[in-house]
């Protein structure tokens, strides 16, 4: 907590994470999310994923899906395989950003090039 206090981005991902598992502290999303923003916001990837990720599912915040693709991107742009995948469905589908099948396409591949099993799942049932 100390760390995260002073602004230490990898201790406010895992005090982030922490409260959202409910682990050593009490659960409490709302503090999950507050902690993943500050960290988010210094540019950790994790940290910018688990919070598009609260704001894909409504947990801890209300549900704003075009502010999980914004953060999705953000951490699809640092490389992160599993914000790649989530960005790759929200194109495809439209969610939270106008519909780009060949965009969410895209980025489907670039996961599932990397391993990622929901990509290439994904991509398995689109016929490609």
């Amino acid at each position: 907590t100390k760390a995260a206090e002073n602004g230490h981005a990898g201790a406010q991902l895992n005090l982030g994470i922490m409260y959202s598992s409910g682990e050593g502290v009490p659960m409490d999303k709302r503090k999950a999310a507050k902690w993943y923003k500050k960290a988010a916001e210094q540019g950790n990837a994790k940290a910018q994923f688990n919070l598009g990720y609260m704001y894909d599912t409504g947990s801890g915040v209300t549900q704003n899906k075009s502010k999980a693709v914004e953060w999705y991107q953000e951490a699809a742009d640092q490389g992160l395989v599993a914000a790649m995948h989530n960005l790759g469905v929200m194109y495809y589908t439209g969610e939270g950003v106008q519909q780009d099948k060949a965009r969410g396409i895209m980025y489907l591949k670039m996961a599932a090039d990397q391993g990622n099993e929901n990509a290439q799942k994904a991509l398995r049932s689109l016929g490609l």
